[in-house]
């Protein structure tokens, strides 16, 4: 298939027939988010961006969060590739400080100043699945999701809160009318740091009776993150 000429304002994925979808490539200097299920292609696609750079000439790095340095190197030498000149980074979560709390991501840098010989080496801790968030500040502030569909009977939230923050979730038709019994002031409010967390409403948390139909779901926080929620089995 022939690529159209390359654009100097484009970065080629190293995928042929993407590229020439593209007309190139993808515009150059700009964060793009790869979204699937397990086993759709994302570290694949990754990685031929990635040995696309490498033919370029370019500094390349792959940061893994979840898979391990074994399985990102099986991924490749299923497709017979190399990842000789890609410095792969691998993140390791390790037990949080406080009892309790979910593991986190550690960061250190080093930090000198003009003062003398001092020199200090800096932690940073990043709680885990916490990249991204909606978060409202203590005046508080809330948000509704497109009406979805799903399976399962408990609604889990990946969240974040202050001691005085909370979180409150009510659950609307798809017209945007509460749903009897999971109204927002049947919901308890939830505070706390969590990776996953079972809402509870005045009559429980069984949700499965909506299994199925097309529902919003009304968050309204407090000093508080929300970075994802799932329904559960």
């Amino acid at each position: 298939m022939e690529i159209c000429s390359v654009n100097q304002n484009v970065v080629m994925t190293g995928i042929a027939g993407l590229d020439h979808l593209l007309r190139g490539g993808l515009p150059a200097r700009r964060l793009y988010l790869v979204q699937g299920d397990p086993g759709v292609g994302k570290t694949t696609m990754a990685l031929q961006f990635l040995m696309e750079g490498v033919k370029r000439n370019e500094p390349v790095m792959y940061v893994t969060f979840s898979e391990t340095r074994a399985e990102v190197d099986g991924a490749a030498h299923s497709h017979g590739w190399s990842l000789e000149n890609i410095e792969i980074f691998e993140f390791d979560a390790t037990q949080a400080a406080l009892a309790g709390e979910p593991d986190e991501f550690s960061l250190y840098a080093g930090e000198n100043y003009w003062t003398g010989t001092s020199s200090e080496l800096r932690r940073y801790s990043i709680r885990r699945d916490g990249f991204v968030s909606v978060h409202a500040p203590m005046s508080g502030g809330e948000f509704v999701t497109k009406p979805i569909t799903f399976t399962g009977k408990h609604l889990a939230l990946n969240f974040a809160s202050s001691a005085a923050g909370s979180v409150r979730v009510e659950l609307q038709d798809a017209a945007g009318k509460a749903v009897s019994g999971f109204a927002l002031d049947d919901c308890e409010e939830t505070f706390g740091d969590s990776l996953e967390r079972t809402i509870y409403w005045k009559g429980g948390n069984d949700v499965s009776a909506l299994a199925g139909k097309p529902v919003r779901v009304r968050f309204v926080l407090k000093d508080a993150d929300v970075f994802s929620l799932r329904f559960a089995e």
